[in-house]
């Protein structure tokens, strides 16, 4: 545990290690913890709630397991580093293609654009 640290220290961290335990066993909607350790390419070990298995999709870019914290690090704690190395580039290009800023930003637009057409109608 390194206490508080400012956020581009913890980016620096987060792409230093293999794996994020989040543990929660509630649904926590859109976690920033699960979104910044996929920008950094760092595999995710969460309980699988519904939220997370949309964010996460298990042995392609993360590790989710049901209830049991020790399940799911010993499936981790199995993998080989070629199998962790892929996850991490998975979780890095999935955060690419679903969460990254620009992605963010067309998101809205088009919620923005839907709204606009339905108001002029």
């Amino acid at each position: 545990y390194l206490g508080f640290k400012p956020q581009d220290q913890v980016h620096v961290l987060q792409q230093r290690c293999k794996a994020l335990v989040f543990p929660s066993i509630w649904h926590e909607g859109m976690p920033m913890t699960v979104l910044e350790a996929k920008s950094a390419g760092t595999i995710i070990i969460a309980n699988r709630t519904p939220n997370l298995e949309y964010l996460i999709t298990h042995r392609e870019d993360g590790i989710l397991y049901k209830g049991n914290l020790n399940q799911g690090v010993k499936e981790f704690m199995g993998l080989t580093e070629q199998e962790k190395e892929q996850m991490m580039v998975a979780a890095r290009a999935d955060y690419q293609k679903r969460f990254c800023k620009e992605q963010a930003v067309d998101r809205l637009m088009d919620v923005y654009n839907s709204v606009a057409e339905r108001s002029f109608r």
